[in-house]
């Protein structure tokens, strides 16, 4: 099939590619990855619009990092370089790349489940704690929640595996209107427009460095006022703002669950505060 409008991403491994592919597709362009080191001519026969350079684990400096046809910059169409798609543009049109002190964005990989309060010596105020008996509870304590967030509202979901984060988002967007929710373990950002609220879904689980984080668009929502933003995994990284909702779910016996609810801030508290028990459940 061919398309009128095309932009060829140049895959070089990022884990984000596929997420990029679908913004684009999104924003009603079509788009398809590409291997690296397709050639001139093979780009010349899609007639790209634009073409964009992927993020990837490599540094421009190791031995057997992968390149891209430097002539692609010659075809006379835009080119946007992510994360080391924007180290390699660089490097090919006459820039220095050269290492930084510490490797990485600024926002620095913090772990462990009070990772963002030790980070930034934040004060959670009173908690609220939460018996879940069962996974319907807590798709009732998501529901809970979404009467009360309002647009702009940002919400930490931390937690081991299963411990029922997903499960929490699936109640939350169902009441907010937005439909059947999924995990986004690997799409990374799963939006739900169609409610009250637009919910934008993150996982970081798989983010393993700082520097990924570009690549998702974060800034992009969290604040948004069209929305809340939820962010599973929270505390790998310190991505919130310092205003934010944390609620922490841990496995209890059998098969339950503890929902315990702080802020970090006045609006966070607040939400914490209005957090009411799913009915036929008690606060701890």
């Amino acid at each position: 099939m061919v398309y009128d409008e095309v932009i060829p991403i140049l895959d070089f491994g990022a884990q984000y590619a596929q997420l990029i592919a679908r913004r684009v597709r999104e924003s009603g362009v079509y788009s398809e990855l590409v291997r690296p080191d397709i050639s001139l001519d093979e780009l010349r026969k899609k007639k790209p619009k634009g073409i964009i350079l992927s993020g990837g684990p490599s540094s421009v400096y190791d031995a057997n990092a992968p390149k891209c046809d430097p002539r692609l910059f010659e075809l006379g169409v835009p080119v946007l370089g992510i994360c080391y798609g924007m180290q390699l543009g660089a490097q090919i049109l006459g820039g220095n790349v050269q290492p930084a002190r510490a490797r990485g964005a600024r926002l620095r990989g913090v772990r462990g489940p009070r990772a963002l309060d030790r980070q930034h010596r934040r004060s959670l105020g009173r908690s609220v704690r939460v018996k879940l008996a069962d996974p319907a509870a807590t798709v009732q304590a998501g529901a809970r929640l979404a009467a009360v967030v309002r647009g702009g509202d940002a919400i930490a979901l931390i937690g081991d595996l299963g411990a029922g984060k997903t499960t929490l988002v699936t109640g939350l967007v169902a009441a907010l209107g937005g439909g059947a929710a999924a995990s986004p373990t690997f799409s990374l950002v799963n939006e739900y427009p169609g409610g009250r609220l637009v919910v934008w879904h993150v996982d970081l689980y798989r983010i393993e460095r700082a520097a990924e984080l570009v690549e998702l668009g974060l800034d992009n929502v969290i604040g948004d006022s069209r929305g809340i933003c939820v962010i599973e995994w929270a505390d790998r990284f310190a991505v919130l703002p310092e205003d934010h909702l944390q609620i922490e779910l841990v496995h209890a016996g059998g098969g339950g669950r503890t929902l315990t609810a702080s802020g970090t801030g006045p609006r966070g508290r607040e939400l914490a505060a209005e957090l009411p028990p799913p009915a036929g459940h008690r606060r701890c």
